[in-house]
């Protein structure tokens, strides 16, 4: 069974609840990147904007499988 699908609304807490009540997008990753160390210290988000392009990086502090990198970067769209 794939994990994200088994998650329902409201499995991020409070990060969820404050990106949900962004008024944009970057309001959103910006707010889920202050709560994300509080949930996950060994996840680092960092918003890079220039222009009309963004990018998104996550850095971890600890080893970790491919399979765990997905689920986290799909919790983080699925909580946005």
């Amino acid at each position: 069974m794939n994990a994200l699908a088994a998650l329902k609304r409201g499995a991020g807490d409070v990060a969820e609840l404050a990106a949900e009540c962004a008024p944009t997008l970057r309001d959103a990753l910006d707010t889920l990147i202050r709560f994300v160390p509080l949930a996950y210290e060994a996840v680092t988000f960092h918003l890079h904007v220039k222009d009309d392009t963004a990018a998104l990086a996550l850095r971890y502090g600890l080893p970790v499988s491919h399979l765990t990198r997905d689920f986290v970067l799909g919790f983080l769209l699925y909580a946005v």
